[in-house]
């Protein structure tokens, strides 16, 4: 019987690599020293495409009026990393009840017409701006 002999093909691209053809076994082990892992911050999808982080979710649990919830509605429309949320869709009901069950202390003033009209004198105020910065 003619023993056959097989040919083995081994293409490496980059890194560090170890051919040891009599071994029995193999085992590798990843080690990530000085690499940091990041994790994005929770955020969760109020409406739509308008997604926030859990800072604010704490906000609106802390929410006792609906002049609170106006005041924090507002600091979201404000906010650079909410984009698809603005002053149109902050006063549809649509978008705002869907944040009263993030709000457990709020048990007055539910009303549609009185949410928006809370939320649109809180657009009203205009921002401050820090000393020195100008528009």
């Amino acid at each position: 019987m003619a023993e056959e002999k097989s040919n083995v093909t081994i293409i490496i691209h980059g890194g560090t690599n170890q051919i040891m053809p009599n071994a029995t076994h193999a085992e590798q082990h990843f080690h990530y020293h000085g690499m940091e892992r990041r994790e994005e911050p929770a955020r969760t999808c109020l409406y739509n495409n308008v997604y926030v982080d859990a800072g604010y979710i704490t906000r609106l649990e802390q929410c006792y009026t609906a002049s609170d919830l106006a005041t924090v509605v507002v600091d979201m429309v404000r906010d650079a990393s909410i984009p698809y949320l603005d002053g149109v869709l902050a006063v549809k009901s649509a978008f705002f009840t869907r944040l009263l069950p993030f709000c457990p202390h709020l048990r007055s003033g539910l009303s549609e017409s009185n949410l928006r009209e809370q939320i649109n004198r809180a657009l009203a105020v205009k921002p401050t701006r820090p000393y020195g910065k100008q528009d």
